[in-house]
């Protein structure tokens, strides 16, 4: 496992002991193995680069969303305005079929702004930024995401359904909710804000 392998000074290239901090022969400050992955940290950072594991001194790394976690993280919900008069008449494999474009967009945009698609159902979804990999600015990732999916569905040639978009930035309790590790969920006021906005928007 790469975790308890030797470190290498990233100054001299001198192997450290497992749990070193600091090289024994230069003294500059060592790179911090993850030790849910195993990949290497810069010296001082705070979440793993790999696998978004905690890395903060004196907690161990494996401590991840296995269990439920406090997160700061952006939240989005997106659905079409218009879509159930575009697939009243048609059965449920043909809608979705009809659907599947703009749904494609919607799946693209979140995951162009580094975003993970947490829920998808009928014709709209709910997307994570900052959740499990945690980073400065899923704010702005969740905006641009939000614009990305209005301009998508605009352009798309289906002109009788229409975006509505909310965001919300705040506090969340995240935790897996399958087998599958990327498959989370979140709760919170931070959620429900987002859901509200999304039910507000103009298409």
């Amino acid at each position: 496992m790469q975790g308890t392998d030797p470190l290498r000074c990233p100054k001299c290239s001198t192997d450290a002991a497992p749990g070193s901090r600091f090289c024994d022969a230069c003294g500059a400050a060592l790179p911090s193995a993850c030790a849910r992955c195993g990949a290497p940290n810069r010296p001082g950072a705070s979440f793993c680069v790999a696998c978004g594991s905690t890395l903060a001194a004196g907690t161990p790394a494996s401590q991840t969303l296995d269990e439920a976690a406090r997160k700061h993280a952006t939240v989005l919900f997106a659905d079409l305005r218009g879509s159930t008069d575009l697939i009243e008449r048609l059965d449920p494999e043909a809608a979705m079929l009809r659907l599947a474009p703009a749904l494609a967009v919607m799946a693209d945009a979140v995951a162009r702004f580094g975003g993970i698609v947490a829920k998808q159902q009928g014709d709209g979804l709910m997307a994570l930024f900052g959740v499990p990999l945690a980073t400065e600015d899923h704010a702005i990732c969740g905006c641009l995401a939000a614009r990305g999916i209005v301009d998508g569905i605009a352009a798309l040639d289906e002109s009788q359904v229409a975006a509505r978009v909310g965001v919300a930035t705040g506090n969340v309790v995240a935790r897996v909710v399958g087998r599958d590790e990327s498959d989370y969920d979140v709760v919170g006021v931070t959620v429900h804000l987002a859901a509200r906005l999304e039910q507000a928007a103009e298409p």
